[in-house]
């Protein structure tokens, strides 16, 4: 249950087994432009594309009775949504996938408060001009999505996964200079900031 996919168009490029079914939600503009751009490619598995605004929570509740129903096992997927949403609206989402115990586990991206601050400060303005300012940024997140139901089960740190796939930000390097127990943490980190990616557990979940 791909949310906010955008041009995700990992359904294309994985060698994913044909019988897994797989939901593309977004805007109707965003799936429509989307579809367009892969009209001559056949997916690798069952694609459905959704149009729906996941800010509408009805109509989101509905779908996820629906996708929980029809599948015994979903790993929920929001990369690049979070960050634009404020923590009760995340808090109300977490909260919206958690009490579907089918809903086995949530991938995500999250950003530090401290991420946060650089990506406002080199973004920031550009993003505001197009009504999608930076929000989310929790000082624990560990604990924040444990209040809603969901266990850290896993952590990748950004900072960690950049330098292993020579894909580093700027600075990296200098980062590394200055504090170079940084890495090791980071590797370790179960609470507090997190910057990466994260792996949670439905804690309804019977998996």
């Amino acid at each position: 249950l791909n949310l906010a996919a955008g041009l995700d168009a990992r359904p294309y490029r994985l060698a994913l087994p044909a019988q897994l079914q797989w939901f593309d939600v977004d805007f109707a503009e965003s799936l429509d432009y989307k579809a367009g751009v892969l009209r001559d490619q056949t997916p690798r598995c069952r694609l459905e594309r959704i149009p729906l605004d996941l800010a509408d929570a009805t109509v989101r509740r509905q779908l996820f009775t629906r996708v929980a129903a029809d599948n015994r096992r979903v790993l929920v997927i929001s990369e690049g949504l979070l960050v634009y949403v404020s923590a009760d609206e995340v808090g109300t989402l977490a909260d919206d996938l958690a009490a579907q115990p089918a809903f086995a586990h949530w991938l995500t991206d999250i950003a530090s408060p401290f991420v946060l601050k650089m990506m406002k400060q080199a973004w920031g303005k550009h993003v505001d001009a197009g009504g999608a300012t930076f929000k989310f940024a929790p000082d624990d997140a560990a604990a924040f999505f444990a209040a809603h139901g969901w266990r850290v089960e896993e952590y990748r740190a950004g900072i960690i996964e950049g330098q292993r796939f020579k894909r580093e930000f700027p600075l990296a390097g200098l980062f590394r200079f200055l504090n170079p127990g940084m890495w090791r943490t980071e590797a370790r980190r179960r609470s507090g900031p997190m910057a990466g990616v994260l792996l949670l557990l439905n804690t309804n979940s019977a998996a």
